[in-house]
């Protein structure tokens, strides 16, 4: 397996170049430019990998299984192959980059007993008040510590 080096030196100027185009090419088929900046960044990030504007398909696929092997979010996999075909499209090559399917899953919701246990145990009032804030705000488990952090410093 072979890891990905983020500090390979490239070619800034063709790489730089065949952005631009890739940009353009975007608009033209009428992306918006939020779209255009993201799929370029990524898109940046592939042919810094490759150290070309013209990347093998062998270059591809280890690049596609270093940023699978980063644990990286689905969406933000299947956005990198999104903008990776776009860009093999308008240089004339046709590659097939699997998408990750969706979890069709439903969350995890706590029960109203888990709920009223979970409050029980907690003795500082302080503490108390503060999860409480926290769960009825509907936080996420990193915005809940996120905003603990800032009340604690």
């Amino acid at each position: 397996m072979a890891k990905f080096n983020w500090n390979i030196k490239y070619n800034v100027d063709v790489i730089g170049a065949a952005l631009i185009r890739f940009e353009r090419h975007l608009e033209q088929q009428g992306f918006r430019p939020s779209s255009i900046d993201s799929y370029a960044r990524h898109v940046q990030k592939y042919l810094e990998y490759a150290g070309t504007d013209r990347p093998s398909n062998s270059k591809l696929k280890v690049y596609m299984k270093s940023l699978f092997d980063r644990h990286l979010a689905r969406s933000t996999l299947n956005n990198s192959a999104f903008a990776i075909t776009a860009y093999h499209e308008m240089i004339g090559k046709k590659v097939e980059i699997p998408i990750l399917a969706r979890n069709e899953t439903l969350p995890y919701y706590f029960t109203e007993y888990e709920i009223v246990r979970f409050f029980s145990v907690i003795r500082n009032l302080k503490h108390l008040r503060m999860f409480q804030v926290l769960f009825c705000a509907c936080l996420r488990a990193s915005e809940s510590c996120a905003s603990m952090m800032l009340i604690w410093t």
